[in-house]
């Protein structure tokens, strides 16, 4: 997957749990979105594993991460084609955040 991950530990003074960090920047295209959304579940996936409670919740997730990628490129952009939607997702270890 195209992007920067980073591990390190979050900045927040109420926790110092390891975490990963995705960032990525899609174009303005619509047909970006499907693709990358398989590839972000694929990496939420990495971190939640066989959680029954994730299970539950994983198409939710996925519905909400295509239609804020949606909505980023139709209403944020203003549909302008030089724009880009950049996208961040951190994961802390043992699923805590």
């Amino acid at each position: 997957m195209a992007g920067i991950e980073n591990i390190g530990h979050a900045t927040n003074v109420s926790s110092s749990a390891p975490f990963v960090e995705l960032h990525q920047s899609l174009a303005r295209r619509a047909v970006a979105i499907s693709p990358f959304a398989d590839q972000l579940m694929e990496f939420i996936n990495l971190f939640t594993g066989e959680f029954e409670a994730a299970k539950v919740i994983e198409t939710g997730v996925e519905i909400a991460i295509r239609e804020a990628l949606a909505n980023a490129m139709i209403h944020g952009n203003h549909e302008r084609s030089d724009k880009h939607v950049d996208v961040v997702c951190r994961s802390a270890w043992m699923g805590r955040s």
